[in-house]
């Protein structure tokens, strides 16, 4: 659908948000890349807080609040007012899960072997629960995909 701008780790952790709940500013553009904006539109669904079946950090999120709107009405938003087809989304969201499952095992091991300095805040039972979940989340959408 054509190549755009994409920011990498496009998710509410990195946007300032204005009063009126508008987004004021979109920080650290340290991955961004030309590219397909679908990976960016997977990434602000994989981040999205599940109050039922998230775990850890996911659980946690603001979108878990009642009354902050779900994925499916920001994809339908989205796609209405960008005029893209979101047919292919579950393929960018099983690729958004696998990489912040290969992310954190990449922290745990960095971790485990010593190289994160003294992390008091590094909880491995809760980095192998959101692995899982992770890795969960990336077959369902294979599944939804196929």
């Amino acid at each position: 659908q054509g190549v755009g701008i994409v920011h990498g780790d496009y998710r509410l952790d990195n946007c300032i948000m204005a009063a009126d709940g508008s987004v004021a500013a979109v920080l650290d553009w340290e991955l961004c890349t030309l590219g397909d904006v679908l990976i960016d539109v997977a990434g602000l669904v994989t981040w999205w807080g599940d109050a039922e079946r998230g775990k850890g950090r996911l659980a946690d999120m603001p979108t878990t609040v009642e009354g902050f709107g779900n994925p499916a009405d920001v994809l339908e938003r989205y796609s209405r007012l960008s005029d893209r087809d979101l047919s292919s989304l579950d393929w960018y969201v099983a690729l958004q899960f696998w990489r912040v499952a290969c992310i954190i095992e990449g922290v745990r091991v960095r971790h485990t072997a010593g190289a994160m300095g003294d992390s008091q805040h590094y909880d491995d039972t809760g980095a192998r629960m959101f692995i899982d979940y992770s890795l969960a989340r990336c077959t369902e959408a294979l599944d939804s995909a196929a």
